[in-house]
């Protein structure tokens, strides 16, 4: 009888992408080379896949540490590198999401034989602060006096609907500029202003 007996020491490979608002997008899972800061929301759902080419992949695993901002900032310099996670790793079974703030994703796979990947790691901002919108209207305009109230009447059939204005009230002209500026705040701003 001859018997063949397969060896296998690799342990699987784990990858982790995002699905909803990101920035850079897409946050291609490329942690030491891939241009940081990361930047989701809290409804952009973190998946994780494994593969293992031989035995098959057992379970998956993470856990998200809440860090300092500076960690996020960059992954080679040292930051995010050196970024420490605590508490429990869960297993995997469901994409997740995460609450406002800096946090360290880390990961990893096991295979049905017990083979064990080295943690993956990620610092990302997780940001639900709007910017900041200002407005600017240049001349000629008369001030109209009305202030945050319902516009009925002739304007709500202009615009088939309650028109509420939220500050002051200007009639302009084609010819008066108007200025839109944007402010993204902290704690962690994207950037970007536009």
């Amino acid at each position: 009888i001859e018997e063949t007996y397969l060896v296998d020491s690799t342990p699987p490979t784990t990858t982790k992408w995002y699905e909803g608002p990101q920035f850079p997008n897409p946050i291609t899972g490329d942690e030491e080379h891939e241009p940081y800061p990361h930047w989701i929301n809290s409804s952009t759902l973190v998946y994780l896949n494994a593969i293992d080419n031989k035995v098959g992949v057992d379970k998956k695993y993470y856990r998200i540490t809440q860090v300092d901002y500076s960690y996020c900032q960059s992954y080679a310099s040292g930051n995010c590198v050196n970024a420490q996670g605590n508490g429990n790793f869960i297993e995997y079974i469901n994409p997740f999401t995460m609450e406002e703030s800096c946090h360290l994703i880390e990961y990893y796979s096991t295979d049905l034989l017990g083979n064990v990947e080295d943690y993956k790691r990620q610092c990302t901002y997780v940001d639900n602060t709007p910017p900041i919108v200002n407005k600017l209207i240049g001349e000629p305009k008369v001030d109209t006096g009305i202030t945050s109230i319902d516009y009925m009447g002739s304007i709500q059939l202009l615009l088939s609907q309650n028109y509420e204005v939220s500050d002051e009230s200007y009639f302009i002209t084609q010819n008066t500029p108007i200025t839109l500026t944007c402010n993204d705040v902290d704690p962690h701003p994207v950037g970007g202003d536009s």
